[in-house]
């Protein structure tokens, strides 16, 4: 190859470098906006229409890592600004914290779904006649449903693209140990991850098309 050759070659070779670059940052894009850590974000939500339903929550999760728990004392603790109503997510947390559950707090896109192997706290947008706006996920084998739990006797396996719409966003994990990676609890819902791929097609697809008029010009030349 003469260097005249090379040097028309030299922009197809950057404009391939620059959209394989392109393809990475957009595969990679959701799960950094997806998903990350902001307990002040997280912790400012507050339930505003059950004052029981944030305890309940951590009755719930204290039962499911077979801790002990009274529904009175959780109430108390949860008590902490009397001119609010309802418990915050910070609130949950130091109740937990008290009681010997390590808790983590980050705050996920629609777009996200958790894969947690213990209860896992969520905040709702609804009110408290739907559901009540914390409840607790619970494990689930199920790869495209989550398991939740919305209060005693309410229990469901809902799809994970439909809690995701239910979702504020708010999310406290819970663990017997320390958490020392929170955000490694969530990943893509499934029907989120064509998207990457469909840009990743198209950047390869204006490549070849710029490479073959670049050639064809070439060789009329």
């Amino acid at each position: 190859m003469n260097l005249d050759k090379k040097r028309k070659m030299t922009p197809i070779r950057t404009l391939q470098l620059q959209a394989i670059l392109l393809a990475m940052l957009l595969f990679n894009a959701p799960y950094v906006e997806g998903a990350g850590e902001s307990p002040t974000r997280a912790f400012s939500t507050n339930n505003n229409s059950d004052q029981l339903c944030g305890p309940l929550a951590v009755l719930k999760v204290l039962q499911e890592c077979g801790r002990e728990g009274e529904l009175i004392s959780i109430v108390q603790d949860c008590e902490t600004n009397s001119a609010q109503v309802g418990a915050s997510m910070l609130d949950l947390s130091d109740c937990l914290q008290k009681r010997g559950v390590s808790t983590a707090s980050i705050w996920i896109g629609s777009d996200m779904r958790i894969e947690w192997r213990h209860p896992v706290i969520l905040h709702l947008h609804e009110s408290s006649e739907n559901g009540g706006h914390y409840v607790v996920q619970l494990p689930c084998e199920e790869r495209n449903h989550a398991r939740v739990w919305f209060g005693p006797g309410r229990e469901a396996l809902i799809s994970n693209a439909e809690l995701a719409t239910r979702r504020s966003g708010a999310v406290l994990l819970t663990a017997p140990h320390p958490i020392p990676h929170p955000t490694k609890a969530v990943t893509q819902i499934d029907s989120a991850l064509w998207k990457p791929w469909v840009w990743a097609a198209v950047s390869l697809v204006v490549i070849a098309v710029h490479k073959y008029f670049r050639l064809f010009s070439q060789s009329e030349e």
